[in-house]
């Protein structure tokens, strides 16, 4: 199987953060990922001192904190975040909340997230800071880039990971024409049928 996106476009790709940066006894996983972006934001001349806060969708919420906690640590004070849609319970063991509208205008904001695909999110998230009247930076840290794109809305995508996944309309999607069937993304039963038998098998072929 694979899977379609909520555009109607088919993909062989498919990123499960949740997964890559599962809990470990002292989340290792996460904050060296973490970590490690923004010391590649370090290499590409990003001045982590401009940042007013970080931005991102409420996926991203335990990699987004892990990030905001290394720009915190290196800069030597606060980074605030805040997310796309609303929480109503605190992150970080409790230390933070962020909410919806907590960018705020003249804000310089670093939108950042554990991956882009289509990119159709990021957009989003860039265009809603830009109407509260944030200024945003001009780099785009992430996780994995699966959009082999190099540049959002004339802003550098920069991933600790590059993956570029396939990406077709449905009348020229090659794996429906393997007799490949689609999941939606986000369903139940997407991430178990894309790692079952016909997975593997079709791997092995």
């Amino acid at each position: 199987p694979h899977l379609s996106l909520p555009d109607g476009r088919h993909t062989d790709g498919y990123f499960r953060p949740e997964i890559a940066l599962a809990d470990t006894s002292d989340s290792v996983t996460c904050e060296h990922a973490a970590s490690d972006l923004v010391e590649l934001l370090r290499g590409a001349d990003f001045i982590l001192s401009i940042v007013d806060r970080i931005a991102g969708p409420t996926r991203a919420i335990r990699f987004l904190g892990s990030v905001r906690r290394r720009i915190s640590w290196l800069r030597g004070f606060d980074c605030p975040a805040a997310y796309a849609s609303p929480i109503t319970k605190s992150t970080d063991g409790g230390s933070d909340q962020f909410f919806t509208g907590a960018v705020e205008a003249e804000d310089r904001v670093t939108c950042c997230d554990t991956y882009v695909a289509t990119g159709k999110l990021m957009t989003d998230l860039i265009v809603g800071c830009q109407v509260l009247g944030a200024r945003v930076q001009d780099m785009i840290p992430v996780l994995v880039n699966l959009s082999g794109k190099r540049m959002l809305l004339e802003r550098e995508i920069v991933a600790l990971i590059e993956c570029p996944i396939e990406i077709w309309p449905p009348d020229e999607c090659r794996l429906c024409n393997l007799g490949s069937k689609t999941l939606p993304l986000g369903s139940e039963d997407d991430w178990k049928s894309l790692i079952g038998k016909n997975i593997t098998s079709a791997q092995a072929a």
